[in-house]
Formats: C-alpha cells, sequence, structure tokens
C-alpha cells in the first residue's frame, strides 16, 4: 500500500504487508523514504545488496536524513489534529469560491460538499478522503491553460500527464470513472502547513478569476501596482544569480520599441513558445508522406520539397505564397506582434522574393486577453509591415484558448532570381555557409517565462531584438545572388534541422566558434540548461534525414538543435571571395562549408572558420 499521500495528513493504517512513505510528504527533506513491512512478511530482493542494507540494497543509510524523516513523523503525530481541521476548513474556503462555476469534484468529496458535510467528516474516524486535497474538474477548460494563467500567483497541479506524443488522463481519475472531457480539464488543488486563511482566501479568489473568464466573464486590464506587498516579494522568481551584462543593456534596446502601454504578460497565456510550438518534424514529415496533395503544372514549388514558400505562376509571373503563425514567444503584446510578422515576412525574402501584401491569422481568447494587449499585438504587425513598404490587406481572427498570430504573405519576383533551400553540387568550387542573426533565442524564451531571465537584462533585449529584426539584408546582395547555390531560414528545426535540409546528399563541416550567439547564452545554459534547453527532437530530425551528426555534448549540441523563432537566413554561397563579399554585405558569419562524402554527415568543429586547400574525408586540413 502506498501511503505518501496519506501520512502526516490523516491517521494510517499498519494494517497491510507493506507500506510506502516518503518523507518530503510531510515535510521531511527530499530524498528519504520508508518501507515498512509487516512481521512474517517474505521480502525477496530484486537487486544484490550489502551487510548493512539487510542484503537487500546497495549503499549506506542517511541517517542525518533519516533521523530528520523520524522527527517529521513525531511532529506530524503531535499536529495531526490540527492539521486535519485547519486543512480541511482551507479546502472548504477553496471550494466555496469556486463551487460557483460549471465544475466537477472527483471522488468521496463530491458527496461530502453535496452534503455540506466536508468539514464535519473529519471529525469522525471512518475518513474517506483527504482534508487537504481538492480533486477539481472545469469541463471544457484544459487544465495546462489554467495552469498557464496561474503559474505567477498560485501553483496548482494537473489531472493529466503530458508524455512524448500526446496528453493522457490521469489513471486514478479514469480508474474512478472520470471521462476524457472532464478530466483533461482537472486541477490537483493542495494545502499544507505555513498557510495563513487570508492566504487560502487570496489563492481561491485567484483561481476563481481564472476560471471566470474561461467561462465567459470580462477580463478586466492589467493595471500596475503602485507598491510592493511582503508577498509579493516571496512570490518573485530568484533571479540574483542570472548573469546580466547591464552595460549593454541601453545598446541592445536602442533599435527596439516596448509595448507603449501597460498590458498582460503573454507567456502566462500559453504553453508552446514561438516556432518551438511546431509539431514535430518527425511527425509532420510522416504525416504529409501519407497525403496525396494532387498536381498543379502551373505550381512550380509545392508542399513536397522543404523549400520555404509555394511559387504559382501566374501569366509567367511567379507569385511566392507562404503562411506562418505561433504562440507567443515573449511576454510583451508589441514586441510579439512585431515577431510573429518577421517571421512570416523571412520566408518571401528567403525565396529570394519581394513581399507584396499580407493577411492577418488571429487567435485570441476575447475574454482572457484585454483589449490593449489584441491591439499592441496588432500594432507590432503594423509597425513590421510598414517597415518593408508592405500593407496588411485584410485577415481572419478565431477565439482560441491559447492565442497565437502569423501572416499569409504573397511575395513576386522573376523565376530567375527563385532560392531553393536544397544545395545543387558543383564540383568545380567551393560553397561556403553563411547565417545572418544569432543563435540561442530558443533558450533564451523558454528561459523569460520560467523566470530565469528578467526582462532588463541585456539577453532579454539582446534576443528580442535578433527576432524582431526584419531579414531583408537579402535584397543588399542583388547582385551577387548568382552566386547563391541556396538560401532558406533558421527557424523552428533549428540550425541543424535546416542545415539538413538544405544540404540533401552532401555534407558540412561546421565551425562552432564561428557561430554567431547571442551575448550571454554561455552563461545562462551553465546556470539553467536543464530548464531552457528545450528540444533535441531537431537532432534526430537530421539523423533520421540520414545524416551522422557529430557534435559535442553539451551547450555546442543544445545551441545547434535550439529551436530558433525568427531566425536569420542561411546562404550557400559558391566561391569564397563570392562569400566573403555577401557576408559582408548581409551583416553575416562565415560559418562553415560543403563538401560531397563518402557519405552524409554533418561535423561541428570547435574551432573559427578558415579558408582550407586540401580536403580529406569529413575533416579538412591545410
Amino acid at each position: 500500500m502506498d501511503a505518501s499521500q496519506a501520512s502526516g495528513k490523516i491517521p494510517v493504517t499498519t494494517e497491510a504487508d507493506l507500506i510506502t512513505l516518503a518523507g518530503h510528504k510531510m515535510y521531511a527533506p527530499k530524498g528519504v523514504g520508508c518501507l515498512y513491512i509487516k512481521q512474517g512478511t517474505k521480502l525477496y530482493k530484486s537487486i544484490e545488496g550489502a551487510g548493512q542494507e539487510t542484503n537487500l540494497r546497495a549503499g549506506t543509510e542517511n541517517v542525518l536524513y533519516i533521523r530528520a524523516f523520524g522527527l517529521a513523523c513525531a511532529i506530524s503525530k503531535a499536529e495531526l489534529s490540527r492539521r486535519i481541521a485547519e486543512h480541511a476548513h482551507y479546502i472548504q474556503i477553496i471550494y466555496d469560491k469556486v463551487k460557483q462555476f460549471d465544475h466537477k469534484v472527483n471522488g468521496f468529496a463530491q458527496y461530502l460538499f453535496n452534503m455540506n458535510q466536508f468539514e464535519a467528516h473529519f471529525t469522525t474516524k471512518d475518513l474517506k478522503t483527504l482534508p487537504n486535497t481538492l480533486n477539481i474538474s472545469f469541463p471544457g477548460i484544459p487544465s495546462n491553460s489554467l495552469i498557464a494563467a496561474l503559474n505567477e500567483k498560485v501553483c496548482v497541479s494537473a489531472g493529466a500527464a503530458c508524455h512524448s506524443d500526446e496528453v493522457k488522463l490521469s489513471a486514478v481519475l479514469k480508474a474512478i470513472g472520470v471521462s476524457n472531457e472532464v478530466g483533461m480539464g482537472t486541477l490537483r488543488i493542495t494545502v499544507g502547513d505555513g498557510l495563513t486563511e487570508q492566504m487560502v482566501e487570496q489563492a481561491a479568489q485567484t483561481i476563481a478569476e481564472v476560471v471566470a473568464v474561461y467561462q465567459g466573464q470580462a477580463v478586466k486590464p492589467v493595471v500596475k501596482k503602485e507598491e510592493t506587498r511582503k508577498e509579493d516579494i516571496y512570490a518573485m522568481p530568484v533571479l540574483a544569480h542570472v548573469p546580466q551584462i547591464e552595460t549593454k543593456v541601453d545598446v541592445a534596446k536602442q533599435n527596439i520599441q516596448t509595448c507603449p502601454e501597460q498590458t498582460q504578460n503573454m507567456l502566462n497565456l500559453t504553453q508552446g513558445l514561438g516556432c518551438a510550438c511546431k509539431l514535430r518534424p518527425q511527425l509532420l514529415d510522416r504525416i504529409l508522406k501519407s497525403l496525396d496533395f494532387g498536381k498543379d503544372p502551373k505550381l512550380v514549388i509545392d508542399g513536397s520539397t522543404n523549400d520555404d514558400a509555394a511559387v504559382y505562376l501566374q501569366n509567367d509571373t511567379p507569385i511566392v505564397l507562404t503562411t506562418d503563425f505561433f504562440s507567443p514567444v515573449i511576454d510583451d503584446p508589441y514586441l510579439y506582434g512585431k515577431i510573429a510578422s518577421s517571421n512570416a515576412l523571412s520566408d518571401i525574402y528567403a525565396m529570394n522574393a519581394k513581399p507584396l501584401t499580407c493577411l492577418a491569422v488571429c487567435g485570441f481568447n476575447s475574454s482572457r486577453m484585454s483589449d490593449e494587449s489584441i491591439r499592441n499585438i496588432m500594432r507590432g504587425a503594423i509597425d513590421v509591415c510598414k517597415s518593408v513598404n508592405v500593407v496588411i490587406a485584410g485577415g481572419h481572427t478565431i477565439e482560441s484558448i491559447e492565442p497565437f498570430f502569423g501572416l499569409v504573405c504573397v511575395g513576386s519576383t522573376q523565376m530567375s532570381n527563385i532560392r531553393r533551400n536544397i544545395i545543387g553540387f558543383n564540383p568545380n568550387t567551393e560553397t561556403y555557409l553563411i547565417m545572418t542573426k544569432q543563435l540561442g533565442v530558443g533558450m533564451v524564451a523558454t528561459g523569460i517565462k520560467k523566470g530565469c531571465v528578467p526582462k532588463q537584462s541585456a539577453l532579454y533585449w539582446s534576443a528580442a531584438n535578433n527576432m524582431a529584426e526584419v531579414n531583408s539584408s537579402v535584397e543588399k546582395v542583388q547582385s551577387n545572388m548568382q552566386f547563391v547555390n541556396a538560401l532558406t531560414d533558421i527557424t523552428g528545426f533549428g540550425l541543424v534541422g535546416h542545415l539538413a535540409e538544405m544540404l540533401g546528399e552532401l555534407s558540412a563541416e561546421v565551425y562552432f566558434k564561428s557561430l554567431p550567439l547571442i551575448p550571454g547564452i554561455k552563461d545562462l545554459y551553465d546556470d539553467f540548461n536543464s530548464q531552457v534547453v528545450n528540444n533535441f527532437n531537431n537532432f534526430e530530425y537530421a539523423t533520421q534525414r540520414g545524416f551522422g551528426v557529430q557534435v559535442k555534448e553539451g551547450f555546442q549540441k543544445a545551441i545547434f538543435c535550439d529551436p530558433t523563432t525568427s531566425g536569420g537566413l542561411l546562404f550557400a554561397v559558391d566561391g569564397i571571395e563570392n562569400a566573403r563579399t555577401i557576408c559582408q554585405a548581409v551583416n553575416g558569419s562565415l560559418i562553415g562549408r560543403v563538401y560531397q562524402g563518402k557519405k552524409k554527415e554533418i561535423i561541428v568543429v570547435d574551432e573559427v572558420f578558415r579558408e582550407h586547400k586540401e580536403r580529406v574525408t569529413g575533416f579538412f586540413k591545410e
């Protein structure tokens, strides 16, 4: 019997052969637990152990933690009656606040609430539920969205478990007959020692406000606080040790404007982040390969390739078509609008075309988002489009639980100017790789959402400036485009994924020390890599395309695979002098070179770029 949740909350019987207890569930240190074995119960070992562990497990007892666990048990026993009454009262307060909404309490507690007997039940001996836990479902509202909206104020958990390919209903909820529709909107709310009635009432009010806006009530605009209270200080993320380059903040901010009004934190409204919210490339490939889209002779570039946009011939004039949208990647609505628009326009520039016009694609939750937030998203998009002489001609909006925004873009050019995203190998010349903008955006965006990157740090503004920059630099090299072999932009599949697409059957050597990185990204990785490194699916995508990818584990792999939102352009240029000329014109970086090897491979070398004269398989030497 697993009594981890019950121990310290209600009396626990020993009428079982085996009982497990977890120390941290009753305020003992994490990492210590207990297995109760009824006298006479035969326990068979599954691993070899040492004599001091009764030959049942390896290792030596953590005496300090065990002593602390024993003390926690003694305190729990002495405080049990008080805890039961106090916690039951707190749960009643929370339920009274949220019972006005469409809901279902899961388990025996529903009966007790219906009979108005919840607190009274815990004065009896035959307890059938826990006094400190409320498992409540709000049908039709995804629990992850509720948690995202609460994450800066109240910590709760969901009734569903997120796995690699799907979100599943908790096995416990399924076992007691809770449907998927109800269960996927489940919150597990627990209370404990250290709380006051005032704190519980405040938390209950916050939960009620979040549920209310999902069920159709209007949300009030966010009002800037005039003072900082003690409880606000306790709730602030610990950011003191995040590396900041304060002397560079003004430099990073000078080319970017923030939202002019106080509005909502967009990251509280979403689970995915920018281009990182894309379907896994492996899944997308599998689905698309099973579909027949048909053929049109005028559609000269379609979705069957990995090109950045489609090209349709209209009276021999190529019309370039693309769409791109995503969920918020940054907290500021105005910046989000700028970044989403820059990202969508990038596909036109990646085909070496000129954008003509565009349509907005908008998904907003009008009950959760203030008018100011929606207005500033649109304002950011308009400002970016105006900067490249493009007018948003219209668009379409829908109600969406989680917001998304982007553009459908139309561009044009001459057919001879179109550049594909796959290299055509020329044995008579060397082909070099150039990229613009900086890498590390995905890690910074995740760090912003998780409180690791403060808004006034240089890291924040460098990433924001990087994402908001439009990829129009390709217009500066039109006189040298005959030397550009292939062209694409670096977005959600990371440098490794987009380079794999560009190489086709070729190979490349990339010089890590020449990669342009956001200043301070290495420090962020060193301090928070377990929290901000979020997508090695891109590495698998390259390997599944047949590439052997050689890159150092750790920071180099994280950068190489980092899903980039509104990233830079990736050029493949024939000839070293041509590459140097184009690199300077677009303010880019020479990062590697292409070759035809015995097998497909991408090798990341911990060196700076340099021109080599003689090649061997895979590596280069002078």
